[in-house]
């Protein structure tokens, strides 16, 4: 039981937390590029798109914790 509990508490650790890490990362470098490279018009458009989509997958954080707690739930994981 002991692993499993271990298991269970590094996925419901990780999961989450890569929903901040991997968006923030990528509004990060959308923020510093134009700065260190020479980009043009069509980076500006990508960052326009790509900028609020980032902001979304970090606001869906409570929902990927309530997925891994499910699936981290031996009763639950029967069930599905």
């Amino acid at each position: 039981y002991q692993r499993l509990a271990v298991q269970s508490l590094i996925l419901q650790g990780l999961i989450p937390t890569l929903v901040y890490v991997i968006p923030t990362y990528f509004m990060t470098c959308l923020q510093f590029a134009p700065t260190i490279f020479e980009l043009g018009e069509m980076f500006d458009r990508f960052a326009t798109v790509l900028s609020p989509i980032c902001w979304i997958i970090v606001t869906k954080h409570t929902f990927a914790s309530s997925l891994t707690i499910l699936y981290c739930s031996p009763s639950y994981r029967r069930n599905i």
